[in-house]
This record gives C-alpha cells, structure tokens and sequence, in this order.
C-alpha cells in the first residue's frame, strides 16, 4: 500500500523536497495510517513530519483518551506533536452553525495558522460519502468531482485507498488506533450516509455501488475542467472586489452561456469568502436570475450570512455590517479628529475665498447663511440638499439615486450639515444656497487625511 500512496502523492504533487508536512491527527485509523505511512515515506521523499491533534472538547472523556493516545504514539515514532484545544460547542452556538460546520471551520481556522502544508486522512469511502452528499443537496457538476486531492496547502495521500485497505495495513503493522463513538450516531448526514444510505443502496443493487459512484465522478471531471477552466477566463472580466464586497458585471455575465455564467457565480462567492460550503445549485440559479434581471434594488440572502443586492447595474455580494454612526460638532474656529476616518477637520472665518471642486481639501462657505450648529456625520433621515447647479431641493436619497451613487457608498459618505440642510457632501457636491458670495463672512473648511 505504500507504493501505491507513494505513486499518488507523486502524480499531484502533493509533497516536494523539504516540504513540512503536518498530519492531522484525531487518534482514529484513518489519520494514524496516514502518520505511519507518510513516515515511512519521509525519507524518500525527503520532507519533514509534524502531527497536530484537535481536542474538539465534544467527549470530554474520550477527547482526553484520544489526546492522550496522539501524544504517546507521536513520542513513540520521534514525531513533533501539537496540541489544541477548542469549545466546538460554544463556537456552534455563538456562530449558529450545525455541529459538522462548527468543527470544520474551527479545524481549518488552526490549520490555516500552520507554517507548511497539512495532510487529512480522507480516503476512497469519503470520497464517495461526499458524492452523495452532495448530491442529496442540490449539487452543481462541480459537485460530482467530490475532494480535491490537493486544495492550497491540504493534501489528501489516502484519497484513491479503501477504508477496507486502511484497516488491512492496520493490523498487518500492529497499529492501534481510538474509535470516535460519534461515528455511530446518524444524527450526522455523513454518518447516515455511510451507516444506512450505502448499505441500503449495496443491497439494492446487490453489489458494491462505490465502484460505480467513482467512475462516474472520474467521466465528468474532464469536462468540469475544460468548463471550470473557461470559466475562469470570464471571471476575470466580469468579477470585481471593491471594499468589502465583491461586483459582478450584469451586462457581461448576461451573454455568457448558462453552463459558463452559472460557475462565475460559484467564482464570485468564492471571491468574497474563501469557499462554496452551503451554497446549493439552487442558490445559484436564484443567483443568476437576479444578476440577468438586473433591477437595482432587487437582493436575495445566500447561507453563511451572504447577502446579495443589485445596484446600478452591477450585484454586490456582502455580508451586512451595522452601520458606523459618526457625528461631531465643528468648531469655529477650531478643529476636530474624526477617529473612524482619520481626518483632521480645521475651520476658520476669512473675508475672500478660492473656487473649489467638491473633491479638494479645501472648501469655502457662506457664514452669513448659517444659523445653527454645523455637523460633520453621514446620513440621516429627512436630510435635504439645493445642489449648486440644480433649481429646487432634493431629498438626500433621491440625489443618491439620481446620481447612480450605490447603497453601500452612501452609508460612508459624510456630510456637512446644520440640522438637515446640507452644505456638503464628501467629494461629491456642495449646498447651493451656503455658497460664498463676495462681502459676505467666509467659512473655510479643510478637510486632511492625518
């Protein structure tokens, strides 16, 4: 069996000359084969072993059983061991996760921290679990492919073995390894998966069906490489991140083939998040049709707290934050930190003024026009503005509007204001009626980033 996960890591290159390879250890016999055999192999190879350990703090008992058996096996073999130790639980619960996503994320949190590259011990049997499952949630082509062998830093040597081959090599070494009692409970779609659905389908069938869930995966995945890779070259021009969000150009992704438009949306998600964990085929065509309908104003929400809104022609997906309120009163003269932005606000009284753009440093108002407090804050309701080159007052959300400036923009935009009235609008428009005349008193403003 080595060799042959030899000849595996090696068609992916999965391990290169001096490579730190950490193995993900639970104590189970998935992950303490992959330890022994990957030892067995460091040397050829030439890289370097580590183990790290998870205490997920689900089994109190059993957790410190485990904890305890990864340490003695890791001093045994000479092996670096780190340990770790986290409350899934409370993670679940503060995050409103299920209890599968809470330990994922949790375990790919502390292995994104690792110095090097680190091996799972997935294996033939997961791979057709995770086919299944995927399946069962609506899954793109994409999600017939089932677990890269290699993703980033993660490396999966035991992908193309049998759990059955797993075990033989187990006790042809002698190696003893913990059984986690939760594989038992099928509260848990993986587990229900592997301890009903494919039996069941086995004696159906009457016949091992994980042969033929595999050759199906293997036909489909040439295609999903040459759409995926296509894809990819649309993404480019279509995709976009701007702040915190991430832009996809409705006009553009309107034109392309469905087959196409359908992964620049799994590309766009990716993008923003990292990952596609909980995004369904079903999300994705809600998706599309939103972009292809392309009506600003019009959003949807997607799992993982995503939110989806279409603005002037482009969908931005995001996760909503509340809004940063800011509101200082200026002083005249004087001057004011505004802490969130950085800036340093100075103000003066002079008797002759420059003609500014809204976009400068420096701008100038009529002092004799103001009557109450001045503010620097964003938006509230019931603000209004004469702008300088219009008849008549709008409403602050109807100029947004008119000028096409997006939802999210708005929201960090800071105005000048006594009481609603405003006299500014961060680099984009001034008051009409608090412009400066001659021989009247001259409010100066200058506006530096500190």
């Amino acid at each position: 069996m080595e060799k042959s996960i030899k000849a595996y890591i090696m068609k992916y290159h999965m391990i290169e000359k001096n490579d730190t390879i950490w193995v993900a250890l639970s104590g189970g016999a998935d992950s303490v084969c992959l330890l022994h055999t990957l030892y067995k192999l460091s040397e050829s190879l030439k890289f370097s072993l580590k183990a790290i350990h998870i205490n997920h703090q689900l089994r109190p008992k059993e957790a410190m059983k485990d904890q305890l058996f990864c340490k003695k096996l890791c001093k045994k073999m000479e092996i670096p061991l780190l340990c770790k130790s986290v409350n899934v639980k409370a993670f679940q619960q503060e995050h409103k996760m299920t209890l599968e996503q809470a330990g994922r994320k949790v375990r790919y949190d502390i292995f994104s921290l690792l110095e090097g590259k680190v091996a799972l011990g997935h294996h033939q049997d997961d791979q057709v679990e995770t086919i299944i499952m995927n399946i069962l949630r609506g899954t793109s082509g994409n999600g017939l492919l089932g677990i890269k062998p290699v993703n980033r830093k993660y490396i999966r040597p035991l992908l193309d073995t049998k759990k059955q081959d797993i075990l033989l090599y187990m006790g042809k070494h002698n190696l003893s390894f913990q059984t986690d009692s939760t594989n038992q409970d099928n509260q848990f779609i993986r587990n229900a998966i592997r301890n009903r659905v494919l039996p069941l389908l086995d004696e159906v069938m009457k016949k091992d069906v994980k042969s033929n869930i595999l050759k199906l995966s293997d036909l489909i995945s040439k295609d999903m490489t040459y759409l995926n890779q296509q894809a990819t070259k649309e993404a480019s021009m279509i995709l976009s991140k701007k702040n915190k969000h991430v832009l996809i150009d409705n006009k553009k992704i309107s034109l392309l083939n469905k087959a196409i438009a359908t992964r620049v949306l799994r590309q766009a998600i990716i993008l923003y998040k990292g990952n596609i964990v909980d995004i369904e085929a079903i999300h994705i065509e809600q998706l599309l049709n939103i972009c292809n309908q392309n009506k600003t104003g019009n959003g949807m929400d997607l799992p993982g707290q995503l939110r989806v809104l279409v603005q002037f022609g482009y969908t931005y997906i995001y996760i909503p934050t509340i809004i940063e309120k800011i509101k200082y009163e200026l002083k005249i003269p004087g001057e004011v930190y505004i802490k969130e932005k950085n800036l340093l606000i100075t103000t003066s009284i002079c008797s002759d003024y420059k003609k500014t753009k809204p976009d400068s440093d420096t701008h100038y108002f009529s002092y004799d026009n103001i009557h109450k407090s001045l503010y620097i804050r964003n938006r509230s309701e019931g603000d209004i503005i004469y702008p300088a080159k219009g008849n008549g007052h709008k409403k602050l959300k109807k100029y947004f509007i008119d000028k096409k400036i997006d939802r999210f923009q708005r929201n960090d935009l800071l105005l000048i204001v006594e009481g609603n009235n405003i006299l500014y609008i961060q680099d984009r428009e001034y008051g009409k009626e608090y412009l400066p005349q001659n021989g009247q008193k001259i409010l100066k403003i200058t506006v530096l980033e500190r």
